[in-house]
Formats: structure tokens, C-alpha cells, sequence
């Protein structure tokens, strides 16, 4: 089967939990078309979806398959740090050291590469100029100010750097792997609020009687004037 259609029923199984069997429904591969007993997979229900899923989708470039394969890769991000977490997916540049010299490399490449390759074509999307779209505002309809604010400084910082790299004509392949390692920092400070957001508890409003004090007396002392 092709990569893509394995990719895809796996995100559906991730994110629906179970199948509804319609009729009608062919799949296509690059070899051979087929059909599959006439029944199409279907989302049923959501199950237990990490709560940062809906709070990475406010980015700029992250889609519902970008957010999907984080979760099926990568699992729960509160164990990383964020240069623990670059360094987990292989975004980190390779180093060299010979006595006092020390010189870096190409990326590691020692991590996921599933994740290594949504995150490059995630940041392309930073290679114009950062603005609110029509499909972005949407995703960002329901979620919490101050995620869509970090979503907005994200992008006014990668925006930023795209084009402060793209001016010494540096390869922009280059620039994108750059700009990917850092969307993973981003990726993990959403995805921190998100998570310590829907783990404390809602506080309950208290209501405290206040005490009436007894005002002190202002009196003022008259001092008889002097005789003439």
C-alpha cells in the first residue's frame, strides 16, 4: 500500500478511535487501484486526544496531520525540554571537535524522521510575510488569547528570520531546516500551556463578608481666638 493512504488511516484511527463502514469507497496507489470490500473507514467517535492537539493547529503551517503525527510519534511533550525535544527529533546541527576546534555540521538526523518531515514542510509557511489568514483564523476561533498570542509572535519571529537569512543567500533549504528547529520550541511552549491549563482545576469563586470598620472621629479642636 502507498505510504500516504498508511499515513492517513493511521491518523484516523489516532484521532476518531473507531471506524463507520459506508459503501463506495476505493483507494489508489501508484501501482494498483483497489477496493476495499466496498466499505470506507469513517471517524466515529474522538477518544482521548492530548489536550495541546487543538492549541498547535493556532500555528502557522501546522495542520491537523502535522498536530496528528506529533501525537502518534512523539506521545506526551511535558517530559522535554525544548533543546531536549530538537535534539529528539534530530534538528540539532553535528559537531566536530579536534583539541580546541570545534565545528558543526549538518543536522543529526538520529530522531524521527516522520516528524522531521512535517516540520519542513510546516515551515515554508514562513517564508512570507506573517499575516491572518482565513483557514488560520478559523482554527483559532475557539482557542485561549494567550495561545493565539504566542501563535501571532511565532510567526512575526520566523517570518523575521526568513528573510534576514534569505538576504546573505544562504540555501533555503538551509533556512527551513533553521526555521523548523525552531517551530519545535514553539510547538513545546503551546503545547506546556495547553497541557498545565487542562490540569488545574477551575477555581471556585469565594465570596468574603466584609467587616465594617469603625471610622475614627475626625474632630477638630477650636482654639478660642485672643481677647483685644
Amino acid at each position: 500500500m502507498n505510504k500516504r493512504l498508511l499515513i492517513g488511516l493511521g491518523m484516523v484511527m489516532l484521532l476518531g478511535g473507531g471506524f463507520v463502514l459506508a459503501r463506495g469507497a476505493t483507494f489508489t496507489t501508484k501501482k494498483t487501484m483497489f477496493e476495499v470490500g466496498g466499505w470506507k473507514p469513517k471517524v466515529a467517535e474522538q477518544r482521548t486526544v492530548p489536550p495541546w492537539v487543538g492549541g498547535v493547529l493556532a500555528l502557522a503551517g501546522v495542520s491537523l496531520i502535522v498536530a496528528a503525527t506529533f501525537v502518534a510519534e512523539l506521545g506526551d511533550l511535558s517530559r522535554f525540554r525544548p533543546r531536549q525535544l530538537m535534539a529528539f527529533i534530530g534538528m540539532i546541527p553535528s559537531q566536530y571537535n579536534t583539541g580546541d576546534k570545534r565545528r558543526l555540521g549538518s543536522i543529526t538526523k538520529c530522531g524521527n524522521a516522520h516528524v522531521r518531515r512535517v516540520l519542513c514542510e510546516a515551515a515554508w509557511a514562513y517564508a512570507y510575510p506573517p499575516k491572518i489568514s482565513r483557514h488560520l483564523l478559523k482554527r483559532q476561533e475557539h482557542l485561549r488569547p494567550d495561545i493565539v498570542a504566542v501563535a501571532w509572535k511565532a510567526q512575526l519571529r520566523l517570518c523575521a528570520r526568513f528573510a534576514r537569512l534569505s538576504a546573505t543567500r544562504l540555501h533555503r533549504n538551509k533556512i527551513n531546516t533553521a526555521i523548523a528547529r525552531e517551530l519545535v520550541g514553539f510547538l513545546w511552549h503551546i503545547a506546556l500551556l495547553a497541557t498545565t491549563a487542562s490540569t488545574q482545576p477551575t477555581p471556585t469563586q469565594t465570596y468574603r463578608l466584609k467587616t465594617q470598620r469603625p471610622k475614627p472621629s475626625r474632630t477638630r479642636v477650636r482654639v478660642a481666638a485672643p481677647a483685644a
